[in-house]
């Protein structure tokens, strides 16, 4: 983790908003999304596409995998958790569309998958592994600087700590953060009930 002057900028503002909402639209370079480091590959496709793909792509297009309905419900000491995003990669390798599920309340998710602009709810068939993550945008706009180009490393370096102290008080343990690490797989199938249950507090 870097560390700089701006640590000072941070212990002088330690209420600043960690929230699931962002509650202003300008100067977005300065809110970012809390991922773990390893999770290049989640982060460079999800965060393009899952905020592409409310209201788009309902109609499916040519090649794009047939889906399945499927939920997981997600614990930590017997208790709903929604505070959270859940990925799934394919057990074979990437492939051109991605899948991601977010909460609808009492620790269920529901799955969108994503290919391009267009998107559709459920999961391909197949077997996957699952992965977690600490899901939050930092909002900056309170700190001294914000929105001025010429402290942007200032206020980014702030940003910074507070998303590292927000991931390392997170439910989600470290093993579940990156595919290489997640001992969680699921297979989907074409019949049946697809549904899995993950007790965080398992692993």
């Amino acid at each position: 983790m870097r560390s700089t002057a701006n640590d000072s900028v941070f212990s002088k503002y330690p209420k600043l908003m960690i929230s699931n909402k962002s509650n202003s639209s300008r100067n977005n370079k300065m809110k970012r999304f809390i991922f773990p480091k390893g999770s290049v590959f989640i982060g460079t496709i999800l965060l393009v596409t899952f905020f592409l793909s409310s209201g788009c792509g309902k109609t499916r297009p040519d090649g794009f995998p047939k889906t399945y309905t499927a939920t997981l419900t997600l614990l930590h000491g017997g208790i709903p958790y929604d505070d959270a995003k859940v990925f799934l990669r394919p057990v074979q390798g990437a492939a051109s569309w991605s899948v991601g599920g977010d909460a609808v309340g009492n620790g269920v998710f529901r799955f969108t998958t994503v290919q391009g602009s267009h998107s559709v709810v459920g999961i391909p068939a197949g077997e996957y592994i699952v992965t977690i993550d600490h899901f939050k945008i930092v909002d900056g706009s309170s700190l001294p600087g914000y929105g001025d180009e010429s402290q942007q490393s200032q206020v980014m370096e702030a940003i910074d700590k507070m998303q590292a102290e927000s991931r390392n008080n997170s439910k989600v343990p470290k093993k579940l953060w990156t595919p290489d690490a997640s001992p969680l797989r699921w297979t989907i199938n074409a019949s049946g009930t697809n549904a899995l249950t993950v007790k965080l507090d398992e692993y």
